[in-house]
C-alpha cells in the first residue's frame, strides 16, 4: 500500500505470550530495546513502568545521518492488558 509517497509494510505472526505479558513488555520502556527491529533504540534508562495517559518516557536514539539524540514519548491512549500508544516527538 502506498502511502503519501511513501510504501507501507506490515508483519504479522503469533506470539506464545498472554495479553497481559505482552501489554508489560510495552508498558516498560526497559523492555524497548529488546524488540526494536530497527536498531535504532540504544536504550531507555531507568524509567517507571508506563500507567496512563500522560506519562512520558525518552529514548536515547541513534542515525548514522543524526548520531546520538534522544526521543521524547507521550502516552495518548492507554487501556491496562488491552491498549498502549504513544505519540514520539524529538526531545
Amino acid at each position: 500500500m502506498e502511502l503519501n509517497g511513501r510504501v507501507q509494510v506490515s508483519v504479522s505472526r503469533p506470539v506464545a505470550a498472554s495479553v497481559a505479558e505482552i501489554f508489560l513488555v510495552l508498558a516498560n520502556p526497559a523492555n524497548h530495546q529488546a524488540v526494536d527491529g530497527s536498531g535504532m533504540l540504544r536504550g531507555a534508562g531507568d524509567q517507571p513502568v508506563l500507567a496512563g495517559v500522560g506519562d512520558t518516557f525518552t529514548m536515547a536514539m541513534y542515525l548514522p545521518e543524526l548520531g546520538d539524540y534522544l526521543m521524547l514519548n507521550r502516552v495518548i491512549a492507554f487501556e491496562h492488558d488491552r491498549r498502549i500508544v504513544w505519540e514520539p516527538t524529538p526531545g
